[in-house]
């Protein structure tokens, strides 16, 4: 499987170092920046731990039905992923991994179902559609208890929108 980036900016987005704790990519639709923010944990490893936990939110579950999902699958399923539609994850804990949950964002109260939870890794796929208080108050889910496994927020967003 070829986990390439198409682009300099891709690359360099896909380069950052953990200490960056929030990153965003930009740039014009059909850009890369979806399967940026999905392949992020392969090409970083985090999937194979087995604490690992991340999570990519797009605005509306249409959306992720759409391309989210078909595009994950794409990815994830060779890697041995598997995807479980009632709870919206990809589990890898046939490698020995984590998991990666593909959810969507509507309204602030969706946010609040996120409550207590921790994630390593928060991606926004089209940040542009979601609200600003939502983005903020998530990321205070970002964080980590497990020794070798960072916390980061990476987003992606065309021009546009909030």
């Amino acid at each position: 499987m070829d986990l390439r980036p198409n682009s300099e900016p891709q690359e360099f987005f896909l380069r950052l170092p953990d200490s960056i704790f929030e990153a965003c990519c930009g740039g014009e639709a059909g850009g890369g920046k979806s399967y940026s923010l999905v392949i992020y944990p392969i090409i970083r490893g985090w999937y194979k731990h087995p604490q690992f936990k991340g999570i990519i939110f797009r605005k509306t579950f249409p959306q992720l039905e759409k391309s989210l999902i078909p595009l994950a699958e794409s990815i994830y399923a060779p890697l041995g992923g598997r995807w479980n539609g009632n709870e919206h994850v990809f589990d890898f804990k046939k490698i020995g991994g984590g998991k990666i949950w593909l959810s969507y964002l509507e309204t602030a109260k969706d946010a609040r179902e996120h409550d207590t939870n921790e994630y390593n890794y928060i991606s926004f796929d089209e940040l542009t559609h979601f609200q600003k208080k939502v983005y903020l108050y998530l990321l205070h889910r970002c964080r980590t208890s497990t020794p070798g496994l960072p916390n980061v927020v990476r987003s992606g967003a065309t021009p546009g929108g909030e």
